[in-house]
């Protein structure tokens, strides 16, 4: 399904996700969202974005609606067959409803205070263009966090990692590793 506008904030993605999950699965609540983030001249920019649904009707199936930037694009996937009780034995929050109504830090200033916290050195030793970040919004025993992951890769392997988890209601740093 083409969309009209690159999508610039969860909120926005959410609301285009709802008009396709109203068309495939209206009784699904959202788990999770990932954002893929590229850097460009400083700006950092959503490439794609993913939301996790899991139909409340049938146990084990799941759906991934993809927000692609680059082509316009809106898509959905799906799994049946999960093993909720296996995986809630793994992570009790995984595929938990997660509640955006209460997220008030977004993506940029997420980044800004991921950043702030001791991202900003972080690519000082590495080339930008080998810097990846993505982020990942889902519940946690604190609530609705955050994650902020920077991955960075050179010639000869690995050279920075650096995941900072942030509470998506108040900015505080709940982690940094």
């Amino acid at each position: 399904m083409k969309i009209a506008n690159r999508v610039t904030s969860i909120i926005e993605g959410y609301e285009h996700t709802q008009q396709i999950m109203k068309t495939v699965e209206k009784d699904a609540y959202l788990t999770c969202v990932l954002v893929d983030i590229t850097v460009l001249k400083g700006k950092p920019e959503i490439e794609k974005s993913h939301y996790s649904f899991i139909s409340i009707k049938k146990e084990g199936l799941s759906f991934w609606v993809k927000i692609d930037n680059s082509n316009l694009l809106l898509s959905v996937n799906y799994c049946d067959g999960l093993n909720m009780d296996e995986i809630r034995k793994f992570d009790k929050y995984l595929y938990s409803p997660l509640d955006i109504s209460n997220v008030t830090i977004d993506i940029t200033e997420v980044l800004r205070i991921a950043k702030g916290n001791s991202g900003d050195d972080f690519p000082k030793t590495t080339d930008p263009k080998d810097t990846q970040v993505d982020m990942r919004l889902a519940p946690a025993k604190e609530g609705s966090v955050w994650y902020v992951t920077y991955d960075a890769w050179g010639d000869k392997g690995p050279r920075g990692y650096l995941r900072v988890m942030i509470d998506a209601r108040t900015g505080k740093i709940i982690s940094s590793q």
